[in-house]
């Protein structure tokens, strides 16, 4: 599958689309195969133009940050997202404060697809 990517401080990273209806954001987005969501940073998710209504639950997302653990709310969407050529529907995205250049493309999205990574080659191949 043709996939857009690079690595960033050795992270491959993505570039994926997350859309609502005919609105549509690029996130690069690191490959976390530890994380069970796909998260997107709110600043991202905003420009989809969601609404409170279209929250459909909150979850609790555990993770380190500058390292202590931390545990937030974080607001559920079921989303669209276009990873390479493929086409996903209603997906569970997480939305969260942090990095506003970077996701994560976690295990709910990746069980879509076969993962290669080659570090030496700084190469990632994402087969459906």
């Amino acid at each position: 599958m043709l996939l857009d990517y690079n690595f960033e401080n050795n992270y491959p990273i993505a570039r994926i689309f997350v859309a609502k209806g005919k609105a549509s954001v690029p996130v690069w987005a690191i490959i976390d195969t530890g994380s069970p969501y796909t998260i997107i940073p709110n600043a991202l998710l905003n420009k989809l133009g969601l609404r409170t209504e279209d929250i459909i639950t909150t979850i609790t997302i555990h993770g380190v940050v500058r390292k202590e653990e931390c545990a937030v709310e974080a607001p559920a969407y079921l989303l669209e997202m276009r990873v390479g050529e493929r086409r996903l529907e209603k997906v569970l995205v997480l939305g969260y404060d942090f990095d506003p250049r970077f996701g994560l493309l976690g295990h709910n999205a990746l069980v879509n697809f076969q993962l290669f990574v080659d570090w030496r080659e700084r190469r990632i191949e994402l087969r459906v």
